[in-house]
């Protein structure tokens, strides 16, 4: 975990066969560390995607797991045991209502380093990219830019120049470091496949022996409200299709063995794995109020209900969650009891069951 030359414990993970004579000595890491573990350096740029929220994993948390998850198949040839550093100049998410930056991970337990930047366009980077390169000395780096610049009016071909300056810039400090380019995952937004097209064609142009480019795809499912909580980022979800994608590309490059298949049944609820606080439902007229407490990345909650009274169905309120921290239900049989599940959300991601709260309410 090299954040800006300080070298912490490095988590260890095994990495696959790697073909170091296809590899210039920069990016080979076996001549990064003697003896039986071998150091692979990552570098993750990009922006609120990358960076994530608080209350979130990220992907980046997905990506060491999944990573972690084949090191019993990722032996290289003399032997030795690869260990990822996730390298960069800082380890923080960003937290959207108090509008800063903090170290709230829904698990912190892992390599946070990574150079992400909430709202960093190709165009204008955050901080000298030749700095950092220098400092942090990379393998391989993950770099994801370009949707903040469609968002704030330029055209995909006037993004390509800024992402080969990177990529040419990150080379200059480093040569020989590889690069994976990430598409830009939400493809119902204006210029996005466009953009991903000319990404395509950028990694291919700079693609080369000893400087190797090679794309990170958009997952083969990635939908609006189902991967992601919003209209940009992904949901618990959409991270593990993410990471699942990247880890690919750096088998592709030679860092890594080959992750296990994305197993849909093995998905976590899409919503933040946190709880509300406070949850009040009361009598209000012809219906009741409900209030709630929430944590950070907790920015509302989906509210459901049903008639005890006369045996109804569940019926979600508004017919899908509730952004605040109040609501009410009206239009309800007066003096009927009611059933209410409140649930955690965020945007369209609702949490998983264990944190639903039940309450039965008299309406008013």
């Amino acid at each position: 975990m090299r954040h800006l030359r300080l070298l912490s414990l490095v988590v260890p993970l095994v990495l696959g066969l790697v073909l170091t004579s296809a590899l210039p000595a920069h990016a080979d890491p076996s001549k990064s560390r003697p003896g039986r573990t071998v150091e692979v350096r990552v570098l993750t740029i990009g922006d609120s995607v990358t960076q994530g929220v608080a209350g979130d994993y990220t992907w980046r948390f997905r990506l060491q797991r999944s990573l972690a998850a084949v090191q019993s198949k990722s032996i290289d040839a003399a032997g030795r045991t690869r260990a990822y550093d996730f390298v960069g100049n800082r380890t923080a998410v960003y937290d959207q209502q108090l509008k800063t930056e903090v170290e709230d991970y829904a698990d912190p337990r892992f390599d946070r380093d990574h150079a992400a930047v909430l709202g960093m366009r190709a165009s204008s980077l955050r901080y000298d990219l030749a700095e950092l390169v220098r400092t942090t000395d990379p393998h391989v780096i993950v770099l994801s830019v370009g949707l903040n610049d469609l968002l704030k009016g330029s055209a995909p071909t006037a993004v390509v120049p800024h992402v080969e300056r990177i990529i040419n810039e990150a080379r200059a400090a480093a040569p020989g470091v590889a690069i994976v380019l990430s598409h830009q995952t939400p493809t119902w937004v204006a210029g996005v496949n466009d953009l991903n097209r000319l990404l395509t064609q950028v990694a291919s142009r700079l693609d080369r022996r000893g400087a190797r480019v090679d794309i990170a795809a958009v997952p083969p499912v990635y939908q609006h409200g189902k991967d992601t909580w919003d209209r940009y980022h992904p949901n618990q979800v959409g991270e593990i299709k993410l990471a699942h994608e990247v880890h690919l590309s750096l088998q592709r490059l030679g860092f890594a063995a080959r992750p296990n298949p994305v197993n849909p049944a093995t998905f976590p609820a899409a919503g933040p794995p946190r709880a509300l606080a406070d949850v009040r439902v009361s009598a209000a007229p012809r219906g009741f109020a409900v209030s709630w407490s929430a944590p950070a990345g907790v920015y509302g909650a989906q509210v459901s209900y049903r008639n005890v009274t006369t045996g109804g169905p569940w019926v979600v309120h508004q017919g899908a969650p509730v952004m605040g921290r109040t609501t009410r239900v009206q239009a309800l049989k007066p003096g009927n009891t009611y059933e209410v599940r409140v649930v955690p959300a965020r945007g369209a991601a609702v949490s998983a069951t264990r944190y639903t709260v039940v309450q039965r309410v008299r309406a008013g």
